[in-house]
């Protein structure tokens, strides 16, 4: 039993480079979650086809940022999980899933 965060943070990235993350969410809100041994919950993403730089990381998404050219990237997702009663944070993640832009 614990608590995830809801929305995980998403990263695109192409031959080991992030061409994009996304921002930052609130660690403070997430949902309760109590899983038995081999049992799993979906979690939904959401990612932008587009290029950001160092600077967005600082300062904030710009409005304009660029589409991502075609090729093939990884989509890799982390989730935070916080388990009742220890009050340390675990990042859970899996292996990168690969999409391809035409």
């Amino acid at each position: 039993t614990g608590l995830i965060m809801v929305m995980p943070m998403v990263t695109v990235s192409q031959g080991g480079l992030t061409v994009w993350h996304s921002r930052i969410v609130d660690m403070t809100s997430g949902a309760l979650v109590d899983l038995g041994p081999g049992e799993s919950r979906q979690l939904a993403i959401g990612m932008q086809l587009v290029t950001c730089n160092p600077d967005d990381a600082v300062g904030g998404f710009s409005d304009n940022l660029p589409p991502l050219a075609p090729g093939t990237y990884d989509v890799s997702a982390v989730v935070s999980l916080v388990l009742d009663g220890r009050g340390n944070e675990q990042l859970i993640s899996g292996p990168a899933a690969e999409i391809v832009l035409r």
